[in-house]
């Protein structure tokens, strides 16, 4: 009984070694920056995001693999998904109108990031587009409301940043300011608005520490220059203006 009993514990230890339990890549940490171009402070025209997203890798053996889903804005151009430092390869493509559906695979080593990045022109709506261009209190805004769930796992960090062109830390509705909105309550703000004088840009950051499957929910404005209306002379004169065509024209009913 004794050797049998032997036996069958070296069956099972030999079992656990020649089949190892399948392991996953793990996403440890999400960094999504939105880049804003904006070249016409004024009325926004022009203006657009680069999304760039870094994922960072872990895998637990050679031959480890995962998926990963990417929902994109109706308006995305150029989008690129790449890893940078030939540990984990990924390949891609378009499942979907707006998705992309990539495979990571451990190839060479253990260790990784992901770069997930696009271009985010102006859309006529905010399912359209992080970003929309509207008048609001006599000025025209920019509206952003962004975010993204997924592509880090929950309990790791997620950190969530504006990085704008010139002077934007001013909260308020006149022109150059900006008008915070809303963040999810789960996330903390780390940089809130602050504006750097050597790189001429303002920045906001916001990281949710132990992730818990939310979206950061930013919502803001930028207030651009306020909306031209016509001054009472102009008014006056164009009331005249009217005024001396509609007699023109009685005298000329008159007159046949």
């Amino acid at each position: 009984m004794k050797l049998h009993a032997r036996l069958l514990i070296a069956a099972l230890l030999l079992c656990s070694i020649a089949v190892p339990a399948m392991a996953q890549i793990t996403f440890t940490q999400r960094n999504t920056l939105n880049i804003f171009s904006l070249p016409n402070t004024s009325t926004f025209d022009g203006a657009s995001i680069h999304y760039a997203n870094t994922i960072h890798l872990s895998a637990q053996q050679i031959g480890d693999n995962r998926d990963d889903v990417w929902d994109v804005m109706p308006v995305a151009e150029n989008f690129n998904w790449q890893t940078n430092l030939d540990q984990i390869g990924v390949s891609y493509g378009l499942t979907g109108p707006y998705q992309y559906t990539g495979t990571y695979t451990a190839t060479n080593g253990l260790r990784d990031t992901a770069t997930i990045d696009y271009i985010v022109p102006l859309g006529s709506d905010l399912a359209q587009s992080f970003i929309t261009a509207g008048i609001s209190d006599g000025h025209y805004v920019l509206n952003f409301s962004g975010g993204g769930r997924g592509s880090v796992d929950l309990g790791y960090q997620y950190i969530y940043s504006i990085l704008l062109p010139g002077n934007w830390s001013v909260q308020g509705t006149q022109q150059g300011n900006h008008n915070f909105i809303a963040l999810s309550p789960n996330w903390t703000i780390g940089k809130n608005w602050m504006y750097d004088s050597q790189s001429n840009r303002t920045s906001f950051l916001a990281a949710e520490g132990y992730y818990q499957g939310d979206d950061p929910g930013l919502r803001f404005q930028l207030i651009g220059a306020p909306v031209a209306t016509p001054e009472p002379s102009s008014l006056l004169l164009l009331g005249s203006g009217i005024v001396g065509i509609a007699g023109g024209g009685l005298r000329r009913r008159f007159m046949r």
